[in-house]
């Protein structure tokens, strides 16, 4: 799913039910990591070792979605592999995101050393040069700034907080690769109605989940709804509105559903 759309909050909670079992990170990032790719197969399937025989595995890394040249690897793996996408009004999601890495970058040197670290040298230098200035830029400089590599076609996939929103132009990398009936498309609220969530769950992947959902809360790693705590100018706000416009209808007609994300 889209970073900062609550695939925690999911992984989370499917990793509670029997049925599945998750990977102990859950971000592996085999697929988008060159130097986990460079380990071959048996490594990523040592990360679900500790599974039980008939549970189905699994493991979220959002940039599987954003980076293009994910999907072509995951075919060469497993053509007949499943997905369940998670959307978050783009918005929101962008705002979200540039507020997660200003946390890291003023709060948590641990992380952001670990980000400098595997940015630096791997096609996300710009990542580790926002981590490494002297300021954090504002929301909307970053805004700016992304939509500026946007505008220049550029292949510099970081710093990405507009350009992850862009759920269109990335689903059609996967399309290239896989049927759009292996995808079950969710948006992040979702979340919050668990009897819907696992009727959608079960019925796409044609399993059966005999749970009681009175034992079972989805665990709220980020904000599940994308309306809260949005603190952002009415120029930008309306500038992300109307980049994003015809993005998400085009959405909305190839997955056959729509959000209510100001459209």
């Amino acid at each position: 799913g889209a970073q900062r759309a609550g695939t925690t909050s999911l992984f989370k909670f499917l990793d509670l039910l029997p049925s599945f079992c998750g990977s102990p990170d859950k971000e592996v990032g085999f697929f988008s990591i060159d130097e986990n790719y460079a380990k071959g197969s048996n490594w990523y399937h040592q990360q679900f070792e500790t599974c039980s025989k008939g549970q189905l595995k699994f493991e979220a890394t959002p940039e599987y979605l954003y980076y293009p040249f994910v999907p072509s690897r995951i075919n060469n793996y497993n053509s007949d592999m499943r997905f369940v996408v998670l959307f978050r009004d783009p918005v929101d999601r962008c705002y979200s995101a540039w507020k997660l890495f200003k946390n890291i970058y003023e709060k948590d040197q641990l992380t952001k050393e670990k980000i400098i670290k595997h940015s630096k040298g791997t096609g996300k230098d710009n990542l580790a040069n926002l981590m490494v200035s002297e300021d954090y830029p504002d929301f909307t400089k970053a805004v700016h700034d992304d939509l500026g590599r946007y505008y220049q076609n550029s292949n510099i996939l970081e710093p990405s907080f507009v350009r992850r929103g862009l759920y269109h132009h990335q689903l059609s990398h996967w399309l290239k690769y896989f049927d759009i009936t292996q995808f079950l498309f969710l948006e992040i609220n979702e979340l919050n109605q668990l009897g819907d969530l696992l009727k959608k769950i079960r019925d796409f992947l044609g399993i059966e989940l005999d749970i009681a959902l009175n034992d079972l809360e989805m665990p709220e790693y980020n904000k599940l709804s994308g309306k809260k705590n949005i603190d952002i100018d009415q120029e930008t706000l309306s500038l992300l509105q109307n980049f994003y416009h015809e993005y998400n209808i085009k959405l909305f007609k190839l997955i056959n559903k729509t959000y209510d994300w100001n459209v």
